[in-house]
């Protein structure tokens, strides 16, 4: 665990004592628990993040919630952890709630809305419901570029995810563009070694690989591996996936 990432637990359980066992204390025990869950899930402890978001939950649902934007939140944070974790099933419900929630919420969240659609998007490609899939992400990538323009990060996100549909049609022309768009939109906000850039250095390098480019495979594996090791260790789950697939690019 990097020295940022012992320091922001400290931060987040203090927050969640106080919240817990201070009167009139300013933010709701859920607020906390559901950064703790976040905190979590980066650090690649997904039974912890699922125990922090569920206690969220039950903590929002207990004090009332029943259509906030904290409540779809956290659906989103479930919804995105089983998916990071290949349940794409188990995501299915808590994404469409979260999707549901952000729909009917007064005043309305756009922001929140495509970013749940992001999310939903995913699971339903995970699921092979490329169609279904492919006009939500398609819904969230066109606000995203007409809210804030084709620089966004959440630009690079939905090009990222749409990337997959398009690799799954054998439309690697369109995949490959969209990955290239979406490393060249997070190099820019994000330099060089961060663990999204890994992310999609993986995807870029699972392209090459079908369409026989084996040698430009396995340079974005090779760059892939050393962010992920640098920044998230080599027992993270993304690292140990990286180089999983590196080996299946020499057999």
């Amino acid at each position: 665990m990097t020295a940022r990432f012992s320091e922001a637990l400290a931060t987040l359980t203090r927050a969640l004592e106080i919240s817990q066992h201070v009167p009139d204390a300013p933010v709701l025990p859920s607020g906390p628990l559901n950064a703790l869950g976040i905190l979590a899930k980066d650090l690649g402890d997904y039974a912890e993040a699922a125990r922090r978001y569920n206690d969220a939950l039950q903590l929002l649902r207990k004090n009332g919630g029943r259509n906030s934007a904290q409540l779809a939140g956290i659906h989103h944070n479930l919804a995105g952890l089983a998916y990071a974790q290949g349940f794409f099933y188990q995501a299915d419900d808590p994404a469409h709630e979260a999707v549901r929630l952000r729909r009917s919420a007064v005043p309305p969240d756009l922001d929140g809305l495509a970013a749940d659609l992001s999310v939903l998007g995913s699971v339903l490609a995970g699921q092979e419901r490329f169609e279904e899939a492919g006009l939500v992400l398609s819904e969230a990538l066109a606000y995203w570029r007409s809210r804030y323009g084709d620089s966004h990060y959440e630009v690079a996100v939905q090009l990222n995810s749409l990337a997959a549909i398009y690799q799954t049609r054998r439309e690697y022309s369109s995949a490959e563009a969209a990955l290239d768009e979406a490393l060249a939109i997070k190099r820019n906000l994000l330099g060089d070694h961060h663990p999204e850039i890994a992310v999609i250095l993986n995807n870029l390098a699972t392209v090459y690989t079908d369409t026989g480019r084996k040698w430009a495979a396995a340079n974005c594996y090779k760059e892939a591996i050393e962010i992920f090791s640098q920044t998230l260790g080599g027992n993270h789950p993304s690292t140990l996936i990286c180089l999983q697939n590196q080996r299946g690019l020499a057999e």
